[in-house]
């Protein structure tokens, strides 16, 4: 009876172009041109075998369809890439003696299947859509770069007044602490192909650069201004206008949109006939921004609602014209009727009065029959009715 000692087998790291690797290129959908074949080779390291003795090998593909390209019971094999999906393969090689079935011994490799094409193009982007941001506020920057074109790819980011300046992560968050205008570079390479053309060192590599791409400002410090404000409140009387103007920042907004004048100025004039707190938000960017806030409270005293007995329609500047007098009507109808009972002049606006005329004619002197309703600024109904003297 023979017996062999079991066999001590070992695969050599493959290589190309004399670079000891364990990748295969795979360009699109089919094997790449350069780098797409390896060599697998294996050895028995028995010594001083007895005479007759004779290693022997057989290869395996983890394929469906062999990529073994020679002898499979050759010590060394010539393997391609028919498949770029699952990116890491196993071949295995049994080892033994003259054929001999019950001594043997299995060895392995694993292959990585890459897409080896240099790169071409080189985006990024940031985590979510920026316009402007505030000082002390930070960005993700997002390398979208086809990372299955070149295989394993490296990063080169530079920011120049972020923190950190710079970075080698597909994914990197870059604060900016002071206002400006900011760069921002992105540099993508890889080693493939292994054997360029001409000569060339291997790899290839692109870069890309932002100018002024983040924009940076100050947190606006918005404040509200209103005549003679001692602190955060402000009184008027009911019917009084006062302005308010809003300071430190490039845009505004008002709320609530109550008796003012407009809520994208700075400026304002309000007359609110409650208490009221305006708001104002002051922005230097969508998401940049404060706000300040100024209760206005209301003396409710209206004064006397009236209508006057006589009026001197003459042009001399003094009482020349019948009005509603007080403050306290939000709405009201006014109208005027002469004699026989024929209405000459209506309006639903107390700032306008009766001039004493009558399609266009001046009215001669007489007893006039006024009728007024309207509704007060807490809801309550307002009638009255009485007698005008015009006088010429």
């Amino acid at each position: 009876m023979s017996v062999f000692p079991r066999p001590i087998t070992a695969i050599a790291v493959p290589t190309i172009n004399s670079v000891a690797t364990n990748t295969i290129c795979f360009v699109g959908l089919s094997p790449g041109e350069q780098g797409n074949l390896l060599t697998l080779t294996a050895s028995n390291k028995n010594s001083n075998l007895p005479f007759g003795v004779i290693p022997t090998y057989t290869w395996v593909s983890p394929y469906n369809v062999t990529s073994i390209l020679t002898d499979v019971n050759n010590p060394a094999v010539t393997i391609s890439a028919p498949k770029k999906l699952p990116s890491l393969v196993t071949y295995s090689v049994y080892s033994g003696y003259n054929g001999i079935p019950g001594c043997r011994r299995v060895d392995t490799v694993t292959v990585r299947v890459i897409d080896c094409r240099p790169v071409t193009l080189v985006t990024f982007t940031t985590g979510e859509p920026i316009d402007t941001i505030c000082t002390r506020e930070c960005i993700t920057f997002v390398n979208t770069t086809d990372t299955a074109a070149g295989g394993p790819q490296n990063f080169i980011w530079t920011f120049p007044g972020g923190s950190p300046a710079s970075s080698t992560a597909s994914l990197q968050t870059v604060c900016y602490n002071l206002p400006g205008m900011y760069n921002v570079f992105l540099t993508v390479s890889n080693s493939y192909p292994t054997a360029p053309p001409n000569g060339a060192a291997p790899g290839s590599t692109r870069s890309i650069g932002a100018q002024s791409f983040v924009k940076v400002v100050d947190i606006p410090n918005v404040t509200i201004f209103s005549p003679g404000q001692l602190r955060s409140d402000t009184t008027i009387r009911f019917g009084q206008r006062i302005e308010l103007k809003g300071s430190g920042a490039f845009t505004y907004s008002w709320s609530p949109n109550y008796n003012i004048t407009s809520i994208n100025n700075s400026a304002v004039q309000i007359f609110p006939t409650k208490n009221t707190q305006y708001i104002l938000t002051g922005k230097n960017s969508k998401k940049c921004y404060s706000s300040d806030t100024l209760n206005v409270l209301v003396i409710q005293d209206c004064g006397e609602m009236f209508v006057p007995s006589a009026f001197t329609p003459n042009n001399d500047q003094h009482n020349d014209v019948l009005k509603v007098y007080g403050n306290c009507l939000q709405t009201m109808i006014f109208m005027v009727f002469n004699r026989w009972g024929e209405k000459v002049f209506e309006t639903s606006d107390k700032e306008i009065g009766w001039d004493g005329t009558f399609k266009g004619e001046a009215l001669n002197t007489g007893v006039y029959v006024y009728r007024l309703e309207g509704k007060t600024f807490e809801g309550k109904s307002f009638s009255a009715k009485g007698n005008i003297t015009l006088i010429r």
